[in-house]
């Protein structure tokens, strides 16, 4: 039964690596561009390739770890793939402005992001099965609430929001001190 749930989780988890793939390389996307569309059209088939080869694999093997390292490699290949479109559709851009957009890459970054998240994800769910880590994690965990709650720790926490908020209110008196002299001065 856990094989079965192991292998339940991977396909989903193949199939969110998926889309977030696919909607990174809708971002790639220039109207207008022949060249672009065929290096797009070809990162796709390049991407049902991965993906289609992962899902095979996996109705063929069960063991966890060969499965994290299966899912591992599935995420750094889409990301070597992503990697490579982004700067082949930057070459091919015909668009300054869409390649200045490329180029700054903010959606690359959180799309690739949202791919290595789930790998550490998916390493954290792996590392929480055995029993003497998830212990720990407890333990570690019972232990900041106990401090989180120590009525010394919220006095001195409490203390220092005192003591910034007056050395918030100087500074800010002070600055403002400075640019009344300077509008007097005028």
């Amino acid at each position: 039964m856990e094989d079965k749930k192991l292998i339940e989780e991977a396909r989903a988890e193949v199939e969110n690596i998926q889309k977030d793939v696919q909607t990174q390389l809708a971002t790639f996307e220039e109207s207008d561009n022949e060249e672009n569309k065929r290096l797009l059209a070809d990162a796709r088939e390049k991407l049902q390739k991965l993906i289609a080869d992962t899902s095979q694999w996996l109705k063929e093997n069960t063991d966890r770890e060969k499965i994290a390292e299966n899912m591992t490699r599935l995420r750094d290949e889409c990301i070597q793939l992503l990697t490579i479109t982004k700067e082949k559709a930057i070459e091919v851009s015909k668009n300054e402005e869409f390649r200045a957009t490329l180029h700054s890459g903010k959606e690359f970054i959180i799309g690739s992001g949202r791919l290595i998240a789930s790998g550490v994800r998916a390493g954290a769910d792996k590392l929480m099965e055995n029993e003497k880590f998830a212990s720990f994690v407890s333990k570690v965990n019972d232990k900041v609430e106990d401090i989180r709650e120590d009525e010394r720790v919220q006095e001195g926490a409490q203390r220092l929001r005192k003591g910034t908020m007056k050395l918030a209110d100087r500074a800010y008196g002070g600055l403002k001190h400075f640019l009344n002299k300077d509008d007097e001065d005028k």
